[in-house]
């Protein structure tokens, strides 16, 4: 599961080297209702404000996606248990993860 969660973050933000990732460990992009990190996004053509997630530690970022993965999308976590890398991701197509 956790060589999964990793090759995740790599495609999300290069293990936290690219866009609002750096300096945040917010590795996989994780945003949030209150707080966090102002940046802009577009999308559509259309500049989006939005509140991006800080996370203090590695352990922390991770924990975060585990528990998001838990609530939102618990059959690709079960996946990534099994080490199943393209069940996982077809999980989080088929559930909206990657068209939003």
């Amino acid at each position: 599961a956790q060589l999964i969660l990793i090759r995740h973050a790599k495609m999300e933000s290069e293990y936290g080297t690219k866009g609002v990732a750096k300096g945040t460990l917010n590795w996989w992009n994780r945003t949030v209702k209150k707080g966090g990190r102002i940046a802009y996004e577009y999308e559509h053509g259309k500049r989006i404000k939005k509140r991006w997630a800080v996370y203090k530690t590695y352990q922390e970022a991770a924990k975060g996606q585990i528990d998001f993965l838990r609530r939102r999308y618990p059959k690709a976590l079960t996946c990534a248990s099994n080490g199943d890398w393209k069940g996982y991701m077809g999980v989080l197509k088929k559930g909206g993860y990657f068209g939003k």
